[in-house]
C-alpha cells in the first residue's frame, strides 16, 4: 500500500501526465497495473492483500513508476493490454487498444449474427471474407474472428469439427497494415489468440488505405473493419505531449483528420461484395463529415454509432 501511494503521488505530480487531464483514478489504476505485472497477480488479489511484503519488488517497481511518470503508458511497460475479452501484446509500433474501439467490434459482430440469422443453413454455404485495414495490433480483426468462431460454436448447433470445416472452406480473415513493425505485433497476437481453424485461413498483409485493397482468391469481402489514422495533426501533437509515444503513423489524419477517410471509403466500396458492410472508427469531432465521405463513395444506409461516452465514434456503411 505504501508503494502504491508513492507511485500515485509521483504520477499526479508528473508534468507529462497532467497534460491530458490525468487524475487520481488514472494514477491508482496505473499503479495497480504495474504491481499486478510485477507480482503476476490479478488486481483484485492486490486490493485484498494490502499488507503483502512488497520489499523484494520495490526497486523494479520504482524503475517502472519513473518510466510511467515520464509518460510511457503502462501498457507499453507491461507489454499487454486487455481488449474485448482478450489480452493483446503491444509495443510502441502499435496504438494501445482503447475501450471505445470495442463499440466497433460489437457492431461488426452484430452484423455477422444478422447475416447468419436464425437459420444458418444458407449462410453456411456461402463464403464469408473479412478484412481489417489499419489493423495495428490486430485487436479489431482478431476479436471479430474469435467472435465469429464463438458464435458458430454456441449458436448454430454445429459441432466443433463442423465449425472448423466451415472456417477452413469458407471463411477468410485478412489483417492488413502499412507498417511492417505493426504486422509483426499483429502476427504474434493472431498466433496466440485465434482458434487454429481461423488462424489457418488468416492472411497478414502489407497494404495502404490509399491503394486498391488486397483480395484473397479474388473474392470480395462481406465485412471490412478499420481504425485508420483520423486525429488532426495539431491535436495529435498535443496528445503526444504526455510522452505516450504512440506511433504518429497510426494517429495522424492530416490537417482536419480526414486525409485517409475518403480513400478508405472509396477502396472499401470497391473491395466489398454486394450487401457487404463497412465499420470504421472516426473522431467525434468530424464524424458527420466522415459519414458524408462514405456516402460520396457510393455507400448507402450510413449510420453513426456512439461510444461509451455517447460520442459519435463508429460509422456503419452498407454497399
Amino acid at each position: 500500500e505504501e508503494a502504491r501511494r508513492k507511485a500515485c503521488g509521483l504520477f499526479l505530480n508528473s508534468a507529462c501526465l497532467r497534460v491530458n487531464g490525468y487524475g487520481l483514478n488514472n494514477a491508482l489504476l496505473d499503479a495497480d497495473v504495474l504491481i499486478s505485472f510485477l507480482l503476476k497477480k490479478e488486481r483484485t488479489w492486490i486490493l485484498s492483500h494490502r499488507e503483502f511484503d512488497f520489499s523484494a519488488f520495490a526497486a523494479e517497481f520504482e524503475a517502472l513508476t519513473e518510466k510511467r511518470a515520464a509518460g510511457i503508458p503502462a501498457a507499453y511497460l507491461t507489454g499487454t493490454k486487455d481488449f474485448f475479452r482478450h489480452s493483446f501484446f503491444v509495443d510502441r509500433s502499435v496504438l494501445i487498444p482503447k475501450p471505445d474501439t470495442e463499440t466497433l467490434v460489437e457492431k461488426a459482430l452484430a452484423f455477422i449474427e444478422s447475416e447468419f440469422g436464425a437459420d444458418c443453413s444458407a449462410a453456411l454455404k456461402s463464403e464469408f471474407y473479412i478484412l481489417d485495414m489499419c489493423t495495428g495490433s490486430g485487436c479489431i480483426g482478431i476479436s471479430v474472428g474469435c467472435g465469429l468462431y464463438d458464435f458458430l460454436i454456441n449458436k448454430t448447433g454445429l459441432s466443433k469439427e463442423g465449425v472448423c470445416a466451415f472456417f477452413e472452406k469458407r471463411v477468410c480473415l485478412t489483417l492488413a497494415d502499412i507498417s511492417n513493425e505493426a504486422l509483426t505485433v499483429c502476427k504474434k497476437n493472431a498466433e496466440k489468440l485465434l482458434p487454429k481453424a481461423v488462424l489457418r485461413n488468416t492472411h497478414i498483409l502489407t497494404a495502404d488505405v490509399k491503394k486498391k485493397f488486397p483480395l484473397i482468391n479474388r473474392e470480395k469481402y462481406k465485412l471490412i473493419t478499420a481504425n485508420p489514422p483520423y486525429v488532426p495533426t495539431e491535436m495529435m501533437t498535443e496528445l503526444l505531449q504526455d510522452g505516450r509515444g504512440e506511433p504518429e503513423l497510426a494517429l495522424d489524419g492530416g490537417a482536419d483528420g480526414l486525409d485517409l477517410i475518403g480513400p478508405l471509403a472509396q477502396n472499401a466500396f470497391a473491395a466489398l461484395s454486394d450487401s457487404g458492410k463497412m465499420f470504421t472508427e472516426t473522431g467525434e469531432y468530424h464524424t458527420e463529415e466522415a459519414c458524408r465521405l462514405f456516402k460520396r463513395a457510393g455507400f448507402r444506409n450510413t449510420r453513426i454509432h456512439t461510444d461509451l461516452a455517447d460520442r459519435g465514434r463508429v460509422i456503419e456503411a452498407s454497399k
